[in-house]
């Protein structure tokens, strides 16, 4: 039993205790100290400090912020004992230290007492208010075959300061073609993207054209890349492969201003431009505002890529 106080039994107090100080901010913590009272030691919480000191250390708590974790009664010594007495008079909560103490003008009534007229707020509460403390009921630690740990767990989990949110992931590019690899017509998968939304054979167009996304395993592992199909440009678009022929020439499918393909091919020496059936269509492309000369640059550049 405990020789302190022989009708409470030693493991109950020490359990509450290591319980209710494990359920404090760290900082709140600091405030008390577990020595060992009488002979055999009871685990007892208390403060270790001089009163002018803990009583510095409980107002910069409570202007740091703290003031919901410390009952306004404050708590110099067992908490134990501070709280069996709140219960033991009835009350199931009480004022946080930032709050106007119980019975206190302004506040509620302690339990049992007739409030007075323009002094106290009513009788006491029959509903938490907010930011009040709970008071456990303590008498439930001492009832035969209780289980305490199971109690205290209830009412005083361990305090884990909230653990920091994880970075947030990069957003997903709207745009899964990346830069094109140096030296080829092919482009790598943007940064972030991944191949389950593009499986081999996916396309995809964006500005500069449309794309097929590749996907090959290899004895290294699986390997992505996007092919460029079909390059845009400023009013027309041109379908690899480009081709080339005795004549000079480059040939490709060719969309004018988003129009049906058709093959065509552009002499090199002279920027003129034929359709498969050999008739000079310069004009045309002109008129439509699509400069030849522009698109025999375009074949020359994807030409020269795809060699």
């Amino acid at each position: 039993m405990n020789p302190t106080n022989p009708t409470i039994p030693v493991n109950v107090q020490q359990a509450f205790n290591v319980a209710y100080v494990a359920s404090l901010p760290t900082p709140v913590q600091a405030l008390f100290t577990f020595v060992y009272i009488g002979n055999p030691g009871v685990l007892t919480l208390v403060s270790n400090m001089p009163f002018p000191q803990y009583l510095a250390q409980f107002q910069s708590l409570i202007a740091r912020g703290y003031g919901a974790f410390l009952l306004s009664v404050g708590i110099g010594g067992d908490p134990y004992s501070v709280f069996s007495t709140l219960s033991a008079t009835g009350e199931t909560w009480a004022p946080n230290a930032t709050q106007i103490p119980l019975g206190a003008q302004g506040q509620y009534s302690l339990p049992g007492i007739t409030p007075y007229p323009g002094y106290s707020l009513g009788p006491y509460p029959t509903t938490k208010p907010a930011g009040w403390i709970t008071v456990p009921p303590m008498t439930q630690l001492l009832a035969p075959g209780a289980n305490v740990s199971a109690l205290l767990a209830a009412w005083y989990p361990p305090f884990n300061p909230p653990a920091p949110p994880p970075p947030p992931a990069p957003p997903a590019p709207t745009d899964p073609v990346g830069a094109q690899m140096t030296g080829t017509p092919d482009y790598y998968d943007a940064p972030g993207a991944n191949e389950t939304p593009y499986p081999n054979g996916a396309e995809y167009t964006d500005s500069r054209g449309t794309f097929i996304h590749n996907v090959v395993a290899t004895p290294f592992g699986t390997v992505s890349y996007w092919a460029l199909i079909a390059a845009a440009f400023p009013g027309f678009t041109i379908t690899l492969p480009v081709t080339t022929d005795a004549n000079d020439s480059l040939a490709a499918l060719v969309s004018i201003n988003g129009g049906t393909p058709e093959k065509l091919a552009v002499i090199q020496t002279n920027a003129q431009a034929y359709n498969a059936s050999g008739v000079n269509v310069t004009a045309t492309f002109t008129a439509a505002g699509v400069s030849v000369p522009a698109l025999l640059t375009a074949m020359q550049a994807l030409y020269a890529a795809q060699s």
